[in-house]
């Protein structure tokens, strides 16, 4: 769907028989185009809304999910996705305060993908109303921040470390899988538990190939998608939600006190104008470049851009945008000065490579 982007750029995403992303070409139509409200019919089936509470209800269970004792909010952006998460917190001990409740698929209240931009509004509101944790979904409901109760929007990053090392602590052997621009902090927790992490490309078609491919038991993303392939192929915020509150109540813990446990590090992401046709030639250029500029490198990614990972858990990633005509910079360190001087430093190469093709043309 895209359910995260503006109302005018939705779309349709197809799946296979297995619950992958369908990577063919759908064959050029030679009739023109029909406007999607004008496709078929619409129907409504109650037994599938069933089956997916009985879903939740099992993995309750299998959580062993007790119930969340505290305030939270929910803002679930005016989508369908506010039933099931009243229903996983259906709860005598929870008082839910509801934000973007009314169903409105144009999205009124705010941008649907839950960004700490598109959440400012949601984020004061959870700490005004003196709530102990808030969370924000897109249109769809697979991504899901989580809002401390400070008012801050955690990063899916964090997030999915933290679900990692509950994961790790139980089970040593498991596989997490995530994109090559995910946080270190997700390094850390390999290199403390022992952890076998590994990199695929960025966005969900590679996460599930990869996730088969190697048979993990975790993945995510950091925009707030959380797959836990045991359960579902599929990102899920409810689940995601259960996964946290019951994670937290066996520690006896809160959301605040496990992510304290956690280094802090700075990242930051910029993006430069560059066509996809010359991005090939510029990052072969920058790769030349940069590994003779650079000390202290404990490993390079090269599948999906060029990714340089420190000894000081600092790294930088180049990558040419797979839609649009960019190229991406990532860079993150405990130091956010020498942070901004990592981005400055791929900036540079990047720029440095496009004057080069353009002298040469």
């Amino acid at each position: 769907t895209g359910s995260h982007l503006p109302a005018e750029d939705n779309g349709i995403i197809l799946v296979d028989g297995l619950g992958n992303y369908f990577k063919g070409l759908m064959p050029v139509s030679s009739t023109s185009m029909t406007s999607w409200d004008k496709l078929g019919k619409q129907y409504f089936f109650d037994t599938q809304v069933q089956d997916y509470k009985q879903f939740l209800a099992n993995f309750i269970t299998f959580q062993e999910y007790g119930g969340f004792h505290g305030k939270l909010l929910i803002d679930p952006v005016h989508g369908p996705m506010k039933d099931y998460l009243l229903y996983v917190l259906d709860n005598p001990a929870t008082t839910i305060v509801e934000l973007n409740f009314e169903e409105d698929d144009l999205f009124p209240g705010r941008i649907s993908e839950p960004t700490p931009d598109n959440l400012k509004w949601t984020s004061l509101k959870v700490k005004d109303e003196n709530c102990d944790l808030g969370i924000a979904t897109d249109m769809d409901g697979d991504r899901i921040i989580f809002i401390s109760k400070n008012g801050d929007a955690i990063s899916g990053d964090y997030i999915g470390a933290l679900f990692a090392k509950w994961i790790w602590q139980k089970d040593p052997s498991a596989k997490v899988v995530v994109p090559i621009n995910t946080s270190a902090i997700i390094n850390h927790v390999a290199d403390e538990l022992n952890g076998t992490m590994i990199y695929c490309k960025v966005g969900p078609p590679s996460i599930i190939e990869s996730i088969r491919d190697n048979n993990a038991k975790f993945a995510f993303e950091e925009t707030g998608k959380y797959i836990f392939p045991e359960t579902a192929i599929w990102p899920d915020s409810a689940v995601s939600l259960i996964f946290l509150l019951s994670g937290l109540a066996k520690k006896n813990s809160t959301l605040e006190k496990e992510l304290n446990l956690f280094p802090k590090l700075f990242a930051k992401k910029i993006k430069l104008p560059c066509l996809r046709s010359i991005a090939p030639e510029v990052m072969r250029i920058v790769e030349s470049e940069l590994l003779q500029s650079l000390e202290g490198i404990k490993k390079i990614e090269t599948m999906d851009g060029l990714r340089i990972n420190f000894t000081n858990l600092s790294w930088l990633l180049i990558r040419p945008s797979g839609t649009e005509d960019y190229v991406r910079i990532f860079s993150e360190h405990g130091d956010p000065d020498k942070n901004e001087e990592l981005s400055n430093l791929g900036k540079s190469l990047v720029l440095e490579a496009l004057k080069y093709l353009a002298s040469t043309e």
